[in-house]
């Protein structure tokens, strides 16, 4: 349910090749290379008339639960931000994206060919308990 009960986002499952051949990805191969061999990419929309203020947050909030959903099931991700980018008109224009959506979001899901190693900080290097410290 969305913020203001609702719903602000929409996803688009494909497979279609043409979202992974970087012949079509013009200025944005680095994207298709992500995207290249995974068996599924899911993109995000955002439905832009149903309310100006809250069509970004909902998408944004839909992905982190699939991200986190596609981790414990053991799959990998890489999440790409694709609104106000080249990349946008390029996934309107192959998966027939109307107008008034926007196309939030892409990511590959998959089986990871190799293991990611984190470089996260420690929660106490960021984290503030009771007051900001910096």
């Amino acid at each position: 349910m969305g913020a203001i009960g609702i719903e602000q986002a929409t996803v688009a499952l494909h497979r279609h090749q043409k979202c992974r051949d970087p012949k079509a990805a013009g200025r944005g191969a680095s994207l298709w290379e992500v995207h290249g061999e995974s068996p599924v990419v899911i993109v995000v929309l955002g439905i832009l008339p149903r309310h100006q203020k809250y069509h970004l947050c909902d998408p944004h909030n839909a992905v982190q639960n699939m991200l986190l959903a596609a981790h414990a099931l053991g799959l990998g991700t890489c999440w790409v931000g694709v609104r106000d980018t080249p990349m946008e008109d390029k996934f309107r224009d192959i998966l027939g994206v109307p107008r008034d959506l926007r196309v939030v979001c892409a990511f590959p899901v998959g089986h990871p060919a190799e293991t990611a190693k984190s470089s996260r900080e420690p929660l106490e290097k960021i984290v503030s308990y009771e007051r900001y410290r910096g």
